[in-house]
């Protein structure tokens, strides 16, 4: 009775090693598609890229004039163009971030909606990655558990 679920769990195993797709080596001239983290779906403050091993870390400062991106990536990059678009397959002319230490770069934006987007391009070498993604986690919502302590910080 107990081998049928121990030869389950093997063959399970053994299915996604043989299936599963293997990550692929960077090519130089290529372009890659980044995925977007959950934290880039709701008023996080935050948004994360990635692709396999790079990844792409973003923080928004917002103040009333202008909303300040901060990205912060795993690996050098030569340069960092985004668009503020407020269609996903709209066309528009990037503007490129400033450089401010080794893999951090800058950026300030016009204050955003939630329904706009932000298309990002990031440049090593002659290898590009790209994503397009919503504006929602730059207007950093306060949750129910920072509103019930911020009142403790008044005393």
């Amino acid at each position: 009775m107990i081998v049928t679920p121990i030869l389950a769990v093997v063959a399970w195993f053994a299915v996604d090693y043989y299936v599963a797709e293997r990550p692929h080596q960077m090519k130089a001239n290529g372009s890659y598609t980044l995925q977007e983290k959950p934290s880039c779906r709701w008023g996080s403050g935050g948004c994360i890229l990635s692709n396999n091993d790079v990844e792409f870390s973003f923080r928004a400062h917002n103040t009333a004039k202008y909303n300040t991106l901060v990205l912060i990536s795993s690996i050098e990059i030569d340069a960092a163009h985004i668009a503020l678009v407020t269609n996903k397959e709209e066309h528009s002319t990037p503007v490129s971030m400033l450089k401010q230490q080794d893999n951090t770069w800058i950026i300030n934006i016009e204050p955003v909606d939630n329904n706009q987007f932000l298309q990002l391009v990031f440049s090593v070498g002659n290898t590009q990655f790209y994503a397009v993604v919503p504006t929602i986690w730059i207007n950093k919502e306060e949750l129910p558990y920072e509103q019930q302590y911020s009142s403790l910080n008044e005393y």
